[in-house]
């Protein structure tokens, strides 16, 4: 019986690979974006990678952990927008930051719709 396989299957990252790839993007997002220098950022940024890591490692048992982590962001939220912590020259970075992420986000679309269009010819 022939083999029906894509010959480029094994060469191919695997999509679960892919998707550690895009994971390991949403790690590093808040690492990335929000500043240091500004206690709230620096909480904020805490906070979202802990929520991440609650989830990957705790699953629906730390939906409580989460939920807390949740209303701490929405005060920070509330803070922010009365009292923007950011100065000029900081938000040019994190924008400049951002701008990255989304090319990087982009080229990992491209290549996923590279591979769906390979294994629909």
């Amino acid at each position: 019986m022939p083999d029906w396989r894509p010959r480029w299957r094994h060469a191919r990252p695997s999509s679960s690979e892919r998707q550690g790839r895009g994971a390991e993007g949403q790690v590093r997002t808040p690492s990335l974006t929000l500043p240091g220098s500004s206690p709230t950022c620096r909480e904020a940024r805490d906070l979202t990678i802990r929520r991440h890591a609650s989830f990957v490692q705790s699953g629906a048992d730390g939906t409580g952990e989460r939920r807390a982590i949740d209303a701490r962001l929405a005060e920070i939220r509330a803070e922010v927008r009365a009292a923007y912590p950011l100065g000029e020259e900081e938000v040019v970075e994190v924008r400049r930051r951002m701008s990255g992420i989304v090319d990087e986000i982009r080229g990992l679309e491209v290549d996923a719709v590279g591979v769906m269009r390979a294994a629909v010819a």
